[in-house]
């Protein structure tokens, strides 16, 4: 806990809601750059941002029923700098208390994603 003492004066954290798409998809960007699965295959932004849009609208729609989700802003220069995202799955996407409409993702996404789900 003495660790931690200092993050609310560093770091504030926001419920995910719609007004911060732009925001969470630069922080993907960030992320895809970064992370070993993504180099391996050749990922960016430009070739997964359907997929990615599609993961960012499900978890502001999912938030706004179960609100688990948020974006971590930095206090000194008020810039995002991580998100976690919690939303829930639906054994049937029928009965969910939302919606959110799935694109048709390109052969990268469906390569990347199904890297990582497996």
């Amino acid at each position: 806990a003495i660790k931690y003492r200092s993050l609310p004066q560093h770091f504030r954290f926001e419920p995910i809601r719609a007004h911060h798409l732009p925001q969470l998809m630069d922080l993907g960007k960030r992320y895809l750059q970064d992370e070993p699965v993504a180099q391996a295959l050749g990922t960016t932004i430009e070739n997964t941002r359907n997929g990615l849009e599609y993961l960012h609208q499900y978890a502001i729609a999912a938030n706004s029923v179960v609100a688990t989700s948020q974006i971590c802003y930095e206090n000194k220069n008020n810039q995002p700098i991580g998100m976690l995202i919690i939303y829930p799955t639906y054994r049937d996407p029928k009965k969910a208390p939302f919606s959110v409409p799935e694109p048709k993702l390109s052969q990268q996404e469906t390569a990347y994603c199904w890297g990582i789900d497996n």
